[in-house]
């Protein structure tokens, strides 16, 4: 995997987590989502943290975007009713439970997490190895193909910022 350097990678910053599973969070990290926050497993394979305010916005989402009852209570039984609480100590660190990194193979002392600002109060935890494969990797590209729309920049997924994409026509 290649090194990362935290100015390269715009919001996306690397965390150490310590033998208690805790994660050091920044300023911007702390400004945006206070001192009391939710952490909570999501449909990809990575935990969000929440604040009280935007996990109420996603279960209003999820129950606005699908209609169908049992679909509604299968997403949110794997992702908004997971949400556990926790809180910033006084050296701005906060406990992930060891259940939840674990589920993203990040299983204590010695590992790095990524955090990815998403949206106002919402932040992704990923574990770094699943990071490039999933977001850098085949998951973007498929999500490419399915909406070209969203490459708003020629060369956005190029050879320079990550996996080339073959062309439309070369039946790849």
């Amino acid at each position: 995997m290649p090194r990362r350097r935290e100015e390269d990678q715009g919001g996306l910053s690397v965390h150490a987590i310590d033998g208690s599973g805790r994660i050091t969070l920044n300023a911007d990290q702390l400004s945006s989502l206070g001192r009391v926050m939710y952490v909570l497993h999501w449909i990809d394979p990575c935990l969000r943290l929440a604040t009280e305010e935007a996990l109420a916005r996603l279960k209003t989402w999820v129950e606005e975007a699908y209609q169908d009852p049992l679909l509604q209570d299968w997403i949110l039984r794997r992702t908004v009713s997971t949400a556990r609480r926790v809180t910033v100590d006084d050296n701005g660190r906060i406990r992930i439970p060891y259940k939840y990194l674990d589920r993203i193979g990040l299983d204590g002392h010695g590992k790095t997490a990524l955090l990815l600002p998403l949206r106002e109060g919402i932040y992704e935890i990923w574990n770094p190895k699943t990071y490039d494969d999933v977001v850098l990797g085949t998951w973007t590209r498929e999500i490419a193909y399915r909406r070209p729309d969203l490459l708003a920049e020629p060369g956005i997924f190029g050879e320079k910022d990550g996996p080339a994409l073959p062309s439309a026509g070369d039946g790849s």
